[in-house]
């Protein structure tokens, strides 16, 4: 968990304490390669999320950060922006309701 709250913050500049993480376990996302994934309900604007983890771009060397834009969707419309693959993991995430629910 401790990794995961690392990669938010250097990604997204969100600073959240564990509790607000929900673990939905590891999810295979190709082989050889699994997919520790949290979930978290959050009231904020992603258009002030930042990605501080840059990296250096592979045809021009520019440094270049990790993340450039942040959205927020809901389940559905998420299906139409990823690839097949994470689609697969996030279709697991909802069937198996591996959220934390609205109080």
């Amino acid at each position: 968990m401790q990794t995961a709250l690392r990669e938010l913050k250097e990604e997204t500049g969100l600073q959240l304490a564990p509790h607000q993480l929900h673990d939905t376990g590891r999810h295979t996302y190709r082989p050889g390669k699994s997919l520790h994934l949290f979930t978290a309900i959050l009231d904020c604007d992603a258009s002030s999320l930042r990605c501080a983890s840059m990296f250096a771009h592979r045809v021009s060397n520019i440094m270049t950060p990790e993340m450039d834009a942040f959205q927020w969707f809901d389940p559905d419309a998420a299906r139409q922006k990823v690839v097949p693959r994470m689609r697969a993991v996030l279709d697991t995430i909802v069937e198996h309701q591996l959220f934390p629910m609205l109080s």
